[in-house]
């Protein structure tokens, strides 16, 4: 795995790490927001890009899931 896609792992863990923090700590505060625009990016990136998506080896349902997860991080590689 490369190393962006490890570091936005590592992002949607201190995302989600809001959810467990001490209520009124910045985590708190700001993971849960930005765990949904980030979801909501990556979901506009699965609508940018779905032609790319679509013609993927190894099928949409795969570039689909890694789009959701990695964003452009997985899209940059998908061979047509």
């Amino acid at each position: 795995m490369s190393l962006p896609k490890v570091a936005v792992l590592v992002g949607w863990a201190v995302m989600a790490a809001g959810f467990l923090a001490p209520e009124g700590s910045l985590l708190a505060r700001a993971g849960p927001p930005l765990l949904g625009a980030t979801a909501a990016i990556h979901a506009l990136e699965v609508l940018v890009f779905r032609e790319r998506i679509r013609r993927g080896r190894g099928g949409p349902l795969r570039h689909v899931l890694g789009t959701l997860v990695f964003g452009f991080f997985h899209v940059r590689e998908i061979e047509a």
